[in-house]
């Protein structure tokens, strides 16, 4: 069996222009962030509001679409967004050192360190790197307290 913790579920009404669906389907009702348990004790009261529409315009289609989806806990939001900071940084520190890199080698500049673009992508990539190393710092410390939060719940 399916492991429900983490899984919301949520239902949404439409209704069609014509008898038999089709044309613009126009959204009714919908509510989301039901547990299972929530969603099935609560099933019947969607099926009435569904039929309460049917009997209101008999000659349009009503329809009740139901889903589902993963909630994740707030932590691991965090943590996933703090690697993809960390990966961007990574890349833009890279693409500004092959940048730099190129520039020195093919000798564009007789004097680069003279050159206000020059002095200006050196700040940029010591700023970038400062930024990384924050990031860095920041996911390591809710991988930290991730792991404290697991070994809570298990014991």
């Amino acid at each position: 069996m399916e492991n429900l913790e983490n899984k919301r579920f949520g239902l949404s009404i439409w209704v069609s222009k014509y008898k038999f669906g089709g044309g613009n389907e126009i959204l009714l009702y919908k509510n989301k962030g039901f547990n299972f348990y929530q969603f099935k004790k609560w099933l019947w009261y969607f099926d009435y509001l569904a039929a309460t529409f049917k009997i209101l315009s008999p000659r349009k289609h009503v329809r009740i679409e139901t889903f589902n989806y993963i909630e994740l806990p707030e932590i691991d939001v965090l943590i996933k967004k703090s690697n993809n900071k960390v990966k961007s940084l990574i890349s833009s520190v890279t693409k500004i050192t092959n940048a730099l890199q190129k520039h020195t080698d093919y000798g564009v500049d007789m004097f680069p360190e003279y050159n206000p673009k020059f002095i200006k992508a050196k700040e940029k990539l010591e700023r970038k790197k400062n930024e990384l190393i924050t990031a860095k710092k920041l996911r390591n410390d809710l991988l930290r307290k991730s792991k404290i939060l697991k070994n809570k719940s298990k014991s």
